[in-house]
């Protein structure tokens, strides 16, 4: 994945109001919804799909499922990613009466050992039918839009087909590489939003789109369709060849309480704090040392209280009810755990290969031990589709 650009914001305050479930939420023209809403104190921006546990901000970046909110009667739009504008109308989804005390959330307590609806009831005709809509009540992720959508436009033609030469998706440090490279009819897409946001405009003499983001790659008569998210539009680009700097994700491991609002990626504190929100009061930082680091330096930047976790520390369990409240820890050589107090975890945890497009082409896969499966390529780049090229750390070289 590209690096998230960390570069420091203009000084500015909120200048407009979104209104967040009929309430008038202060706001920085464009930034993420999901900023606004932590600056005024809401943490919970939605309750998971089975159990209705409380959900947060986590990854910045559209890799979860945790910040899902109904956005002017459209459900399902990421409240990382989707830009604040005068009087955008937010609302929390999946939940009732509300995402702060969803009657629902008993579930987890009536089910210790965890729910199967598969299970229940399973060949009693009458009451699995009714379970099974329960299940799909429970386990729906928002309700359908206020008003019916309007047709996509194709801008690029009757077929709405973007046919181009050379595509590179990401424009990190490797992507950027690259472009020195292409040619005319040529170009490059990139999921980070710039100054020329939803516009092509020319970076390496090749067309960029930045925040564009590549939603899937298919085949069709054994030639490459790749769908691209552009303006909330979708465009069909077909190449002659397709190069990969998707870059990798920040993970968090498994542990009890992972998902509470509070706990997130290094890559998401920094992003926050780079906006000049103060993403909690008391924070520990735990992982890999430079990125530790790093982001420690981001957060006391902004005024944040900073622990910085010895290398090999691991998270037992994170507490809180509605939010992260403290950490249960074993420092690397001890056998006894310690009690940390705080709100804000960020974990700088290993770091997973963006191999799904490539793997939708068909792409040979590699294990790379602490990291995962990438892309297996060979000296030059190349992977087991001719067309199709990978480098940077989304490979496995």
């Amino acid at each position: 994945m590209p690096t998230v650009d960390q570069s420091p914001r203009p000084s500015i305050g909120p200048s407009i109001e979104i209104n967040f479930e009929g309430r008038a939420i202060p706001a920085v023209p464009g930034e993420p919804v999901a900023l606004a809403l932590w600056r005024a104190g809401e943490r919970i921006l939605a309750r998971s799909v089975k159990y209705h546990r409380p959900r947060g901000i986590q990854c910045m970046q559209e890799h979860c499922a945790s910040c899902l909110v109904r956005v002017d009667g459209i459900p399902n739009r990421f409240a990382c990613t989707t830009p604040c504008a005068e009087g955008l109308t937010i609302s929390r989804q999946n939940a009732f009466p509300s995402a702060s005390a969803d009657l629902f959330r008993a579930i987890d307590w009536a089910f210790p050992k965890t729910l199967n609806h598969h299970e229940m009831f399973a060949g009693v005709p009458v009451a699995s039918q009714v379970m099974a809509k329960v299940a799909r009540k429970l386990a729906g992720l928002g309700e359908l839009p206020d008003e019916p959508g309007r047709p996509f436009e194709t801008p690029l033609g009757s077929d709405g087909e973007l046919r181009v030469r050379t595509i590179v998706v990401g424009l990190g440090r490797v992507g950027r590489e690259h472009l020195s490279r292409l040619e005319p009819g040529d170009m490059a897409v990139e999921a980070r939003p710039g100054p020329t946001a939803g516009a092509a405009s020319e970076l390496g003499g090749a067309p960029v789109w930045p925040g564009s983001r590549a939603l899937g790659l298919y085949l069709e008569a054994g030639s490459p369709v790749l769908l691209v998210r552009k303006d909330r539009t979708p465009i069909r680009i077909r190449p002659q060849r397709l190069v990969l700097c998707t870059g990798s994700r920040a993970q968090i491991p498994p542990f009890a309480g992972s998902d509470l609002p509070g706990v997130m990626t290094d890559l998401a504190a920094r992003l926050i704090a780079s906006h000049g929100v103060v993403p909690g009061r008391r924070a520990l930082v735990v992982g890999e040392a430079r990125r530790v680091a790093a982001t420690a330096e981001a957060l006391r930047a902004n005024g944040v209280q900073v622990t910085e976790a010895p290398a090999g520390t691991e998270i037992l369990e994170a507490k809180g009810k509605h939010s992260l409240r403290g950490a249960i820890l074993q420092r690397p050589g001890e056998q006894a755990t310690d009690r940390w107090r705080g709100d804000l975890l960020a974990i700088a945890g290993p770091k997973a290969p963006a191999f799904e497009l490539a793997a939708q082409a068909g792409a040979e896969l590699a294990f790379v031990p602490g990291r995962g499966f990438a892309v297996r390529v060979d000296a030059a780049g190349r992977t087991s589709v001719p067309w199709l090229f990978a480098f940077g750390s989304c490979s496995s070289s």
